[in-house]
C-alpha cells in the first residue's frame, strides 16, 4: 500500500466495501464507475429536464 493511500469504507450500496485509495473522491468514483454516466447536455436536454422535472434541482458541484 502506497504512504499516501488509505482503506476507506465506502457504504451506500448492496453492501459495504474496503477500498484502498488516495482519497475519498477516489474510493466512491471507484465503486461507481460504469454505474453512471457524465456529458454535457444539450440546449435540449435542459429544456426536457426543466419541464418534467423542478429547476431547482439542477445540482450544484462545486457547492461541496
Amino acid at each position: 500500500m502506497k504512504a499516501n493511500n488509505r482503506i476507506y469504507l465506502v457504504t451506500g450500496g448492496d453492501k459495504p466495501r474496503l477500498v484502498q485509495a488516495s482519497s475519498q473522491a477516489q474510493a466512491i468514483g471507484h465503486c461507481v464507475r460504469g454505474q453512471f454516466k457524465a456529458s454535457v447536455a444539450s440546449q435540449r436536454e435542459i429544456v426536457d429536464f426543466m419541464i418534467t422535472f423542478d429547476p431547482s434541482e439542477v445540482e450544484n458541484a462545486s457547492a461541496e
